[in-house]
């Protein structure tokens, strides 16, 4: 996936309302890539700075798309978070 936008912002549902996490407005993000589950389904995998508060359940914001985080596991290859979800 090209390096279009290097910000995403994280959401958690409050009240029927979809609000940015605590330090989750605009979240830089290291790197994008695009995958394809067991299933078939397609996956997108932001890797960002550590952030306590990203949890599955929670949304991704990018280039005016939402994306629900299905994962939320340590980067392997940098020191982070990597968000897998739905794309």
């Amino acid at each position: 996936m090209a390096d279009v936008e290097r910000y995403i912002r994280i959401e958690r549902e409050v009240r029927s309302n979809w609000v940015a996490i605590p330090l989750g407005e605009k979240v830089q993000v290291w790197e994008t890539t695009s995958a394809v589950s067991d299933s078939g389904e397609p996956r997108i995998l932001f890797h960002i700075r550590y952030l306590e508060t990203v949890s599955r359940g929670q949304r991704v914001k990018y280039l005016g798309k939402i994306f629900p985080i299905l994962e939320v596991s340590d980067s392997k290859r940098l020191v982070g978070l990597e968000l897998t979800c739905r794309g």
